[in-house]
């Protein structure tokens, strides 16, 4: 799943303040959002959908939904989710960077390529539909084509740790090995708690013989959630 923005900053659309009455629209969608934060998955989708039976054309809320879904695993649901948040609102490019991420969950990369494309096109500043791409791309083997997306995010947000681990994969799968141990210590230096970075950090060293050094990184990288 690519990184999003939280559901409960896209939800401002919604203006929620003060206490919500039970069983009100605003109550529903306070319980969803503390569910999701909560990765109570599951929750989220049934007070989010509570809230959808009062208001079924907003599309926050069906965005939210979607990203529940994902959450779960349930890719084909959090698709259709995302489609009624782009039809109800086709100009909701949060939605269709959940929709590319829910796709390249599935292996459909050419399909994600298209969602990032279309949510980029609405607003080319946001840097994650970047990164999803050149994900999706990466997937494909288009390294090069991949490296310029992470590049476009990184131009964007410097201090996004997700873009620097997707340029460092993408040119370790180049053979630029020197270049991807840059970019995966520039990730860790962003964020040290990222496996996957320390894990192509072990990649690197291991390629360049430095065994201790690579069994080091794979270590923290096991510590971290990402056994190798």
């Amino acid at each position: 799943m690519v990184a999003k923005l939280s559901v409960l900053a896209i939800l401002l659309f919604i203006c929620i303040y003060g206490q919500a009455q039970e069983n009100s629209f605003k109550y529903w969608i306070e319980k969803g959002n503390e569910s999701y934060e909560n990765k109570s998955y599951e929750s989220a989708v049934s007070y989010y959908e509570k809230a959808i039976s009062i208001d079924p054309l907003n599309s926050s809320v069906l965005y939210a939904e979607g990203a529940a879904l994902e959450g779960m695993g349930k890719y084909l649901e959090a698709i259709n989710a995302y489609d009624k948040a782009i039809e109800t609102d086709p100009q909701l490019a949060m939605a269709l960077i959940g929709k590319g991420s829910a796709l390249e969950a599935l292996d459909r990369y050419e399909e994600a390529i298209d969602a990032y494309d279309k949510a980029i096109k609405i607003n080319p500043k946001l840097a994650v539909s970047w990164v999803g791409k050149g994900n999706a791309l990466g997937s494909l083997g288009k390294y090069l084509e991949a490296i310029t997306a992470y590049d476009k995010a990184i131009k964007i947000k410097p201090k996004l740790a997700a873009a620097w681990t997707g340029k460092g994969f993408a040119l370790y799968a180049l053979k630029r090995y020197t270049e991807a141990y840059n970019a995966f210590d520039e990730a860790i230096k962003i964020d040290p708690k990222s496996s996957l970075s320390w894990a192509g950090r072990g990649f690197v060293l291991e390629k360049q013989g430095n065994k201790a050094q690579a069994d080091a990184a794979f270590a923290k990288a096991a510590i971290l959630g990402n056994s190798v």
